[in-house]
């Protein structure tokens, strides 16, 4: 026990004597104090997205951009921790239902939707990484089927799951437009039109919301399995006509 403690104090020392005499490190005033390097503090940032990748985490940013890259392929961009994060198109699950161009390129209405949603926080997971060009490949697709089946469905069939029918939540908005506004509810995309907000006219849904905003709706209806839900939605509590 002896010998034990004197090896920890001798490891102390040790510790100490090297903060200052090494010379790849920072000499501080302080003999105990430790600066970190900018070396230092970006390998602690590639570390928390390795471990996010091998926990399959649920990571959020912000979508900041929609770029083609030069071999044509179309991606969302987000940053985390500094690091830019790229997600392709068919990754990012966008509901196309109700956009109106049920006949155009299914790609051109993904990439109208998500230019409507910069500056919105969205989810993803990382897919793939590089280490060497700290490039990182990310999916919403993956985040948002996680969070159904986190939120949508229960372990025990006895057990009502997280989000069930009639209960209020809070939906993360992440498009506005001037007839209708797009959101995400743990992980299930909607559009909600200005009609179905307000019985009374309205000049448009701004006057409700904001993209970035979190709002309070309520799930009505019956509720099937994720991926094929069918539920009556509404946002909050319509303004009755007098």
């Amino acid at each position: 026990m002896q010998l034990r403690r004197i090896r920890q104090l001798t490891h102390r020392v040790y510790q100490r004597i090297c903060r200052a005499v090494l010379p790849d490190s920072i000499l501080t005033i302080d003999v105990d104090a430790h600066v970190e390097s900018f070396q230092e503090k970006e390998d602690a940032r590639w570390h928390s997205i390795l471990n996010a990748h091998r926990t399959r985490k649920i990571l959020s940013g912000t979508l900041s951009g929609i770029e083609t890259l030069e071999s044509g392929w179309v991606v969302a961009v987000t940053y985390y921790n500094g690091f830019r994060v790229i997600i392709p198109m068919e990754e990012m699950m966008i509901n196309l239902s109700g956009d109106g161009r049920e006949n155009a390129n299914t790609l051109n209405r993904q990439t109208r939707i998500a230019n409507n949603m910069l500056g919105c926080q969205i989810d993803f997971m990382v897919k793939d990484l590089d280490a060497e060009s700290k490039s990182v490949v990310a999916s919403r697709k993956d985040a948002m089927m996680k969070k159904r089946q986190m939120f949508y469905e229960s372990e025990n069939p006895e057990e009502k799951p997280m989000l069930y029918p009639g209960r209020i939540v809070e939906a993360r908005v992440i498009a506005v437009a001037a007839r209708a506004v797009r959101l995400e509810v743990f992980g299930v995309e909607v559009s909600v039109r200005a009609r179905d907000m307000a019985w009374e006219w309205i000049s448009g849904i701004f006057v409700f919301t904001r993209k970035g905003k979190n709002g309070k709706r309520k799930k009505t209806g019956k509720m099937k399995k994720p991926g094929k839900m069918s539920e009556e939605r509404s946002v909050g509590s319509p303004t009755k006509k007098k």
